[in-house]
């Protein structure tokens, strides 16, 4: 756990639904990760118990959260605490489905033609401890779903890796569900 000072205010950092995540001192960093994965630093500075600053923008705490989600950007605080949570997500989708000899049907039928080389991380977000693999396949199929222009919706084929308390899960979309496939989080050796 964090000590602080009883006397310093909190910056509280959320999911897209307003899940807590973690939250840091007023003045103390936050890291943001983009999709390139070049991560950045900013300090974050309390305005007042509804919102903070992060550079020249004031940010509601689901108002950044939502900002997040829509460029893809993970964010994680600079010295995290035990209780912090630091959980994420990503989407793994075929670029290519018309050169691949398997797409949109059940994880059964394509077992032993399954490649991780065929799939690009198209996205990724933060993952509250409440937050179901259901969630996530109907957040990523609303009209206003982030990456729409680069992106899918998800579909069957689609993998979604689950990054959970330091353990990674694979998991298949599937007609009937969620099927884990850990042999994609294996990489081939080039």
């Amino acid at each position: 756990m964090k000590k602080t000072n009883p006397l310093t205010h909190m910056i509280p950092f959320v999911d897209i639904h307003a899940l807590d995540l973690f939250e840091i001192p007023d003045g103390e960093s936050i890291i943001i990760i983009p999709m390139t994965g070049c991560p950045v630093t900013y300090p974050c500075y309390l305005v007042d118990r509804r919102h903070f600053k992060l550079r020249d923008i004031v940010w509601h705490p689901i108002d950044f959260a939502r900002q997040m989600a829509r460029l893809g950007n993970l964010y994680r605080p600079e010295s995290p605490g035990l209780s912090d949570v630091l959980d994420y997500y990503e989407v793994y989708q075929i670029p290519d489905r018309q050169n691949t000899d398997y797409g949109f049907g059940p994880l059964e039928q394509f077992l032993t033609r399954f490649k991780h080389e065929d799939y690009v991380k198209c996205y990724q977000g933060m993952l509250a401890p409440v937050t179901e693999l259901l969630d996530l396949y109907k957040f990523h199929n609303r009209n206003d779903r982030p990456f729409q222009n680069q992106m899918h919706p998800l579909c069957m084929g689609d993998m979604i890796i689950t990054h959970r308390e330091g353990k990674a899960q694979a998991f298949y979309v599937d007609a009937e569900g969620f099927p884990e496939v850990p042999q994609f989080l294996k990489r081939p050796v080039r």
